[in-house]
């Protein structure tokens, strides 16, 4: 069986159209890999931001429950502070008027 040149020629070319399809088929598979990755790990930083500003917001909320916890035992140290300070006054009231009425008794008797 003898090839002629012709037939050798255009086996090279057809050989060399399947690599040529070969190698573009293997790039494409290969770009399509590499956005596949690179989908997955946009992705992957969207739920770890997401992640993130779920924790900054959590903390913030948190942050916020610990100050209005602070704020209402100041409050109310304030004000049992205030209640007591109001009580001292009233004691202090009651014993000048008894010291008043005691003193009056003691002049009135002399």
């Amino acid at each position: 069986m003898d090839i002629s040149e012709q037939e050798k020629i255009a086996y090279a070319k057809e050989r060399d159209e399947v690599e040529k399809q070969v190698r573009e088929h293997m790039e494409n598979m290969e770009r399509i890999k590499q956005e596949n990755l690179n989908k997955k790990k946009s992705h992957q930083n969207d739920l770890i931001y997401q992640i993130g500003e779920k924790e900054k917001l959590k903390h913030k909320e948190t942050h916020h429950k610990l100050l209005e916890e602070r704020n209402a035992k100041l409050l109310e140290a304030e004000y049992v502070k205030k209640i007591e300070q109001y009580k001292i006054n009233q004691y202090k009231k009651v014993i000048y008027y008894l010291f008043f009425i005691d003193l009056l008794i003691f002049i009135f008797i002399l």
